[in-house]
């Protein structure tokens, strides 16, 4: 990635550049690539942005992967992680919260 030699490991635009990536590999239907580039952009975020809209966002799209892999123990994890950050970040009305919330109980009612 030419981002990340130019603006480093550590850069909110690397970590950018990745999940942009990782949406491409989850449109292709190439989960575990897509799976791959999230977490990198996810331990970025959570090492320089911390509880960040944009760190609880990559939970949520990592959590729609594990949705489409079929994977409900997984994707409650990430569903309950974006949550958490969207509630210190957004307060527990705001509709992403809301929306995290909904999730945590549909995956819980598939389990």
């Amino acid at each position: 990635v030419i981002r990340q030699k130019v603006l480093g490991d550590d850069h909110p635009d690397t970590a950018r550049t990745l999940a942009s990536m990782a949406n491409i590999f989850s449109e292709q239907g190439e989960y575990e690539k897509a799976l791959e580039y999230f977490k990198k952009a996810l331990v970025i975020r959570q090492k320089v942005l911390g509880d960040h809209p944009h760190t609880a966002v990559t939970f949520r799209y990592i959590a729609l992967v594990f949705q489409k892999l079929n994977d409900t123990q997984q994707e409650l994890d990430m569903w309950e992680k974006a949550h958490d950050v969207f509630v210190n970040t957004s307060g527990p009305d705001h509709e992403d919260t809301k929306e995290a919330k909904a999730k945590i109980e549909e995956c819980k009612q598939r389990l």
